[in-house]
């Protein structure tokens, strides 16, 4: 019989239980039952716990032993294990019980042996009744079975019931079974646990007593430890006040420390500084250090290291912020959401040198606008082919810088300089009404199409194939070949030379493919791209609006035969007209000038000089001050400045009283009493009739016409030209009217808010004036001034008509269309150039020795508002900004200048040179063909008619005698008639000039006086042969005729 141990405590137990075979053990897992065999040849077999039966096979060599395993492995399955039962085939036993006997053993055992015995019995009847067996059939052996298989299943059933009686015996027999020996366990239980107690408290006791041991030592040390603790934390407490000053010392050394350099380097921040003191602050570079040192001294600074800035690095700092204006510049002008670009410039010449100023406007999508001051060039002439190449040079400069800034942070190719789009947007120039301006705009405009027909035909040519490409080429060589001349000249044609024209023959054949592009378009498409305006500055119209009427002005007295107005001679002149005859009376006053223009500019002579050591400004500003408490402005007339000609009329004509009073209270208070001969001039004016009524007409024109029209145009920021169309309009009406009813101006009868004398509709500046207009006329003091009126607004219509034609119907900005109108910016004025001319002038002389470079960097940096942008660069653009600027002043630009200059002036002194030395080549040679003419020519009129009774007179023969009459004749003013009109081409014509000179020659003592206004040297001879050359004048030929336009000045 086998013994089967089976234990199930909790997850993991282990279980065993013997069968007759083997010895199997059960452990129990999270998920499943492991069973062992206890046999050598045994494998170990896992069962799930959602079985409800398995079966244990050994290895080899055994039968399966099947079993209800799940009812081992159920949770609520509580075998007793103290049931025995004798005709089980399996006896349960427990674990080895102490409390049990050795009989009990012996029983076991005596048990097991026996069912060993019976077992082997049964084996051994089976055998032999299976050896003994008779042979039967197949279907008795089926039918056996069958009944053996019913049996069997019924013997199963009889020994599963059998098996479920026996448990229930055997969990009643070990319920008795724990009744008796309750109490026995309970007593022993209770022994057992007071002995454990009383074992237990004494090993608390003397557990407890060698932890209050190790309390008392741990205590002891934990003292020792607190001593330690407190003695860092002394340590710690000292090195973080220690820490605490160093760093508050270190910060504060660094908040009361300028650093100047940084790895030997001067940082960013202190260049800006020196360049914000120069630049914005104007103090001088020689002071830039000693600035820094105050200012750090009285902030508690310190500057590290304390060496100063040296004047050099000052002036490199400066040019550096120049550079990044220019980049600036390039990045303003080169944006895709540019519009229109408008060039502005303006020259002028200073100690004989000629400079430029030079502005870019740049209009974006947005509608805002930004003005790029790029500096004042140094041309060595004002002739538009430099000022072209000027305006080349510049846009070269600002690609170049734009590119390298672009390079220097790695930035893609589409943010390079795109000339291309540059060209396109370029649609307008504004400066003054200078011819030289004029040439250059439209070299410009030229400029222009050429390079958006090249880059057109490179577009073209980037979308060729290598084939097109070749043939292209090989036609374009062709035509190259025939152009120079024939094959013989291109082979007669240097290396050099044909290298050269084979390098250009790329570009030829761009412009030829972009010149058939452009015609392809449509007439809208190409007068789209064509799109060009100049504009005249507005200031500059109102100018010389104001010259037109003052030259139209002066014509009203001579044609209305009134009395001109007094001339007034300078020093010289007026002791020659006191001390000389009456000629030379008539000749200072002939070369002197009168009139309200004139009296404007003495009268700013004395009372506001440039020169304070000059003329009376002080004292008229004390006499004024102490009269009306507050001085007026004296205009400035000394030089030439906008609206100062009539502003000063305006004041002569309002403190006309006050002037007096003062010139005389200045005459009374020198020794001499008198006036000098400009207080005597100015004393004239005032008092003089004509002069009145002119400057009366300054004074109107500038109050309904000039100021209103200044302050439209000068409004708060940039004025856009285009803007300004109705205003001109109602401008030129207004003149009109004025020229056609001048009474108009000197009505009194004027509306509480508007006025329709004065171009803005205001009430005007100058209520006084007709009041005053009217006093003057009362005292017989203006004299013919509805005329004077009338001609001055008649000049100034003509001015305004001829100078505004861009506003005019047929002009390039009222021929213009809407959308062009509305992309396109030209600034109103050209301040911005004539300003920076100006201040060129005040810098240069504050700094005499300043370059001009060093100038357009500060002008630039101001101008185009570049502190905030340096202030944002990558470090990379500043590095590369300090680099090309280093490799500039290597350059020595400012020498090569010079030298330029010096190269130009000697080439003009060996152009003029070799013009004298032509001249006297020429003299010389005239002199030897007038000497061989002296032997031949006609000494009468009878030798002329004797000559042409035997031979034919011929042109040349003619010619020759006119020849000699012009260089050595008598006649002076036959000399002169070359200068006034051509001399005649036909024989008949030259035979009646020379008649004619022939016939007064012979008869001098009717002609001769040289007194005699008269006579043949006097205005008589002169006139006849004037009318001699009228009467033999020929119409000139249609083709000999001057064309004037494009081909002319292309030519």
């Amino acid at each position: 019989m086998a013994h089967i141990d089976l234990a199930r405590p909790t997850t993991g137990a282990n279980h065993s239980f013997v069968l007759p075979v083997q010895t199997i053990d059960v452990r129990e897992k999270d998920s499943s039952v492991a069973i062992t065999t206890r046999k050598p040849s045994a494998k170990i077999h896992t069962v799930k716990k959602s079985q409800h039966s398995a079966t244990i096979r050994p290895r080899s060599g055994s039968r399966p032993v099947s079993g209800i395993v799940s009812r081992y492995a159920s949770k609520d399955y509580r075998p007793d294990l103290r049931k025995r039962h004798s005709s089980s085939p399996y006896r349960y036993r427990t674990a080895p019980d102490p409390m049990g006997t050795s009989r009990a053993d012996a029983a076991r055992l005596a048990s097991a042996q026996n069912a060993r015995a019976q077992l082997a019995r049964m084996r051994a009847v089976k055998r032999s009744e299976k050896e003994n067996a008779p042979r039967v059939s197949l279907r008795s052996v089926e039918k056996l079975e069958t009944r053996l298989s019913a049996a069997t299943s019924t013997a199963a059933a009889l020994q599963e019931r059998t098996n479920i009686l026996q448990h229930q015996r055997d969990a009643h027999a070990q319920a008795k079974l724990r009744q008796q020996s309750a109490s026995e366990t309970q007593r022993a239980a209770l022994l057992a646990a007071h002995s454990e107690t009383v074992t237990a408290l004494s090993s608390t006791v003397a557990t407890l007593e060698g932890q209050l041991s190790e309390a008392a030592a741990t205590i002891l040390d934990l003292r020792k430890k607190l001593k330690a603790a407190e003695m860092r934390l002394d340590r710690f407490e000292k090195a973080r006040d220690d820490y605490c000053e160093r760093t508050v010392a270190r910060k504060v050394r660094e908040a009361t420390t300028l650093h100047m350099k940084i790895s030997g380097r001067y940082t960013d921040p202190v260049r800006d500084l020196v360049a914000d003191l120069v630049c914005l602050g104007n103090v001088p570079t020689e002071h830039v250090p000693l600035v820094i040192q105050l200012v750090a001294d009285c902030a508690g600074l310190t500057l590290s290291p304390a060496r100063l800035v040296s004047p050099p690095s000052v002036r490199r700092f400066v040019r550096e912020v120049g550079l990044g204006s220019e980049i600036q510049a390039a990045e303003g002008v080169n944006k895709e959401s540019v519009s229109s670009l408008c060039f502005g410039a303006d020259g002028t010449s200073d100690r004989k040198m000629q400079f430029m100023a030079r502005h870019i406007t740049a209009m974006y999508g947005d509608g805002s606008s930004q003005m790029f001051c790029l500096g004042i060039e140094r041309p060595v002439d004002h002739t538009a082919a430099v000022t072209h190449a000027g305006w080349l040079n510049g846009i070269d400069t600002l690609a170049d810088v734009h590119d390298g800034a672009a390079a220097a942070i790695d930035a893609p190719d589409d943010d390079k300089f795109t000339r291309p789009r540059f060209w396109k947007k370029f649609v307008a120039t504004n400066s003054d009404h200078a011819s030289d301006m004029g040439s250059t705009s439209n070299m410009l405009v030229w400029t222009r199409d050429d390079q958006l027909i090249l880059f057109r035909g490179l577009d073209i040519m980037e979308a060729m194939t290598p084939e097109q490409y070749r043939d292209n080429r090989s036609a374009e060589l062709v035509s190259l070949v025939h152009d120079l001349g024939g094959s013989s000249i291109w082979e007669g044609l240097s290396d050099d030379a044909r290298a050269l024209h084979l390098q250009r023959l790329d570009q030829r054949i761009a412009r030829r493919l972009g010149l058939e592009a452009f015609n392809a378009l449509s007439p809208e498409e190409q007068a789209e791209e064509r799109v060009f305006v100049r504009a005249g500055c507005c200031m500059h119209k109102d100018l010389n609006a104001v010259l037109y009427a003052t030259k139209h002005m002066a014509t009203c007295w001579p044609e209305t035969g009134s009395t001109p107005p007094l001339k007034l001679l300078n020093r010289d002149n007026a002791a020659a007209a006191a001390a000389g005859s009456a000629e030379a009376q008539a000749h200072a006053e002939e070369v002197s000038q009168g009139g309200a223009v004139k009296g404007c500019e003495l009268a700013g002579c004395l009372f506001n000089n440039g020169d304070w050591k000059k003329g009376c400004g002080d004292p008229l500003r004390v006499y004024f001050t102490n009269k009306y408490t507050v001085c007026p402005t004296i205009p400035d007339t000394h030089q030439c400045r906008f609206q100062s000609t009539y502003e000063m009329a305006r004041f002569l004509l309002r403190y006309r009283l006050d002037l007096l009073d003062f010139l005389e209270l200045q005459r009374l208070s020198k020794t001499t009493r008198t006036f000098n001969n400009l207080e005597q001039n100015v004393w004239s004016l005032l008092n003089d009739g004509p002069t009145l009524s002119e400057l009366v007409a300054l004074a109107a024109y500038g109050t309904t016409i000039g100021r209103p029209y200044t302050a439209a145009i000068r409004a708060s920021g940039l004025v856009n030209m285009m803007e300004l169309m109705s205003l001109h309009d109602d401008l030129i009406s207004l003149v009109q009217s004025f020229a056609q009813c001048p009474l108009i101006l000197c009505s009194e009868l004027q509306e509480e808010d508007f006025c329709p004398s004065t171009l803005d509709g205001s009430p005007s500046d100058d209520p006084w004036l007709p009041s005053l207009i009217a006093d003057l006329s009362s005292q017989g003091l203006l004299p013919n001034l509805e005329n004077v009126l009338k001609f001055f607004f008649t000049g100034a219509h003509k001015g305004w008509t001829h100078f505004s034609a861009e506003f005019l119907p047929g002009g390039a900005i009222a021929s213009l269309s809407e959308k062009d109108r509305a992309r396109i910016f030209i600034p109103a004025t050209n301040d911005s150039n004539e300003g920076l001319l100006g201040t060129y002038r005040v810098w240069k002389r504050l700094r005499p020795t300043m370059r001009l470079r060093f100038f357009n960097a500060a002008v630039m940096y101001r101008r185009n508002r570049t502190r905030a942008y340096m202030r944002q660069l990558d470090p990379r653009v500043r590095r590369y900004i300090r680099k090309e600027t280093r490799r500039r002043e290597s350059l020595k630009l400012s020498k090569k200048e010079d030298d330029a200059h010096i190269a130009f002036t000697q080439e003009k002194r060996r152009e003029g040179a070799e013009a004298v030395a032509k001249a006297a080549a020429r003299v010389e040679k005239r002199e030897c063909t007038l000497n061989e003419i002296a032997a031949i020519r006609f000494r009468s009129l009878a030798t002329l008619l004797r000559f042409e009774e035997n031979k034919r007179v011929t042109g040349s023969l003619l010619d020759k005698n006119i020849l000699w009459h012009r260089y050595r004749g008598t006649v002076e003013t036959i000399r002169k008639l070359k200068k006034t009109r051509p001399l005649p081409t036909r024989v008949a014509g030259k035979r009646a000039l020379l008649e004619s000179i022939l016939r007064f020659q012979s008869i001098p003592s009717a002609f001769g006086d040289p007194d005699d206004p008269f006579s043949f040297d006097g205005s008589f001879a002169l006139a006849r042969a004037s009318a001699v050359l009228a009467s033999t004048k020929e119409p000139k030929p249609e083709h000999e005729k001057k064309t004037r336009g494009k081909k002319a000045l292309q030519a």
